[in-house]
C-alpha cells in the first residue's frame, strides 16, 4: 500500500478512516476500518457494510451524519449551501450538530480511556486495525 495514501490532508497526519456509529450514550454500536486516511468518508462509507444496515433500519429509526455523506430515508445530514440560510433549516442543523457530537464525545471517550491512542501507532496496519476492532 502506498504509503501516502494514509495521509489524511484534513488532520494533516497519517491516519486510517474509520466509519462508526454510536447510541445516545456514546456506546459505540458499529465499528469499522474502513479504509486509508486519504479515501474520503463518503467512499469509506461505501466499503463498509453500513449502507446495507441503514436500508434495513425500521421506519423513523435514523443516522445522523455530516456533509460528507449522501442524504437517504436513514442517514440525515445538514442543510448546506443557500438551503442553510431558511430558518427552519438552521435550526435543523443546530439540532443534528448536538446529537452528533456524540460521535465526537464516543471517540473522546476511547481515546481517554486507551491512552495509548493519545500517540502514533508503531503498528503494522494488520495490528492496527486489530488493536482498534479490539477496544
Amino acid at each position: 500500500v502506498n504509503p501516502r495514501a494514509f495521509y489524511s490532508g484534513h488532520y494533516q497526519c497519517p491516519g486510517l478512516n474509520i466509519q462508526a456509529v454510536c447510541d445516545s450514550k456514546c456506546r459505540f454500536i458499529y465499528f469499522s476500518v474502513a479504509a486509508v486516511g486519504s479515501t474520503p468518508d463518503c467512499s469509506a462509507f461505501a466499503k463498509t457494510d453500513l449502507p446495507e444496515l441503514l436500508g434495513n433500519l425500521p421506519y423513523s429509526y435514523y443516522i445522523l451524519g455530516d456533509c460528507a455523506y449522501i442524504c437517504t430515508n436513514n442517514l440525515l445530514i445538514p442543510y448546506a449551501g443557500s438551503h442553510r440560510d431558511d430558518s427552519a433549516n438552521d435550526s435543523f442543523n443546530f439540532h443534528l450538530s448536538q446529537l452528533r457530537i456524540k460521535i465526537e464525545q464516543a471517540f473522546g471517550m476511547m481515546v481517554n480511556k486507551w491512552r495509548v491512542l493519545k500517540r502514533p501507532l508503531e503498528l503494522s496496519l494488520k495490528h492496527t486495525s486489530a488493536l482498534l476492532m479490539a477496544i
